[in-house]
């Protein structure tokens, strides 16, 4: 095992937040109203390739890091998003 270094659980996840939050697509380029939670395994995030995926849509695969920016980064712009309510089939709009 040489050359290879070895992280505590604190640095790594720091290294991680730190890594998805570097990695943003271009605005508007995830639907995020296409996105439907999951609770099953289905892979890695399409963005960061970090962490499991826990929203899957049109625009592929998502961790909760990476959905919750990109969430953040529409209301931010002002665009209205529609996200499933869970459980109950209904939408919640959120502007």
């Amino acid at each position: 095992m040489t050359g290879r270094r070895r992280l505590c659980k604190r640095c790594y996840d720091a290294a991680v937040e730190w890594e998805q939050a570097r990695v943003a697509p271009l605005p508007g380029t995830v639907d995020l109203s296409a996105m439907t939670r999951v609770t099953a395994s289905v892979g890695r995030c399409g963005l960061c390739g970090l962490a499991p995926a826990a929203w899957v849509g049109g625009a592929g695969r998502l961790c909760d890091a990476c959905y919750q920016r990109e969430m953040w980064r529409a209301l931010e712009q002002g665009i209205e998003v529609v996200t499933p309510t869970p459980g109950a089939g209904a939408a919640d709009v959120r502007s």
